[in-house]
């Protein structure tokens, strides 16, 4: 909402209030928050369009899909169906409630420009959670939902030279 306000587009901002706080009763409601979510930069900060053109031109061409797989997933037919068949379970998952302690490492990684899982509630979460074996929370600076391909270098070496790393000294 924020950032609709800064961009003074009032027909924006009207549209999002219409929508209302969550929980959605409908997957569509959520999507339709989402939609603005990335809009405005909350899912892709940096170069979002030619991120987004490059990740959906990996799967029209990739080897381990046809090419209507690759069309279903970039029109996000899975997702769909993922969310209409499970929206009602979704609706009732609390994460902070329903998970107090685990007893394997865990690592966040936060892009700082996060809307669709804002960096405030990861930290809650990961102050209010027990980890037996540890626990991290990494905040990638240059992006936002998607650090995995936003700072992919940085992601990957994350992986290879902490997580990888601690997981073969237990």
């Amino acid at each position: 909402m924020e950032e609709a306000r800064k961009s003074g587009d009032a027909k924006k901002i009207d549209k999002i209030e219409a929508i209302g706080p969550p929980p959605y009763d409908t997957p569509g409601r959520q999507n339709k928050k989402d939609n603005f979510i990335f809009r405005y930069g909350g899912v892709v900060h940096n170069n979002g369009f030619r991120l987004i053109g490059s990740v959906m031109l990996d799967f029209l061409t990739s080897p381990e899909y046809s090419l209507l797989e690759g069309l279903k997933t970039i029109m996000n037919k899975g997702y769909e169906f993922s969310m209409e068949a499970m929206w009602k379970d979704l609706k009732q998952i609390n994460l902070t409630k329903g998970i107090a302690s685990i007893k394997v490492p865990v690592y966040f990684f936060e892009g700082s420009y996060d809307m669709a899982t804002p960096t405030v509630l990861v930290e809650n979460f990961s102050n209010g959670l027990d980890a037996k074996n540890g626990k991290k929370l990494i905040i990638f600076k240059k992006s936002a939902h998607l650090p995995m391909l936003e700072e992919k270098k940085k992601y990957e070496d994350l992986l290879i030279n902490i997580v990888l790393r601690e997981s073969q000294d237990r």
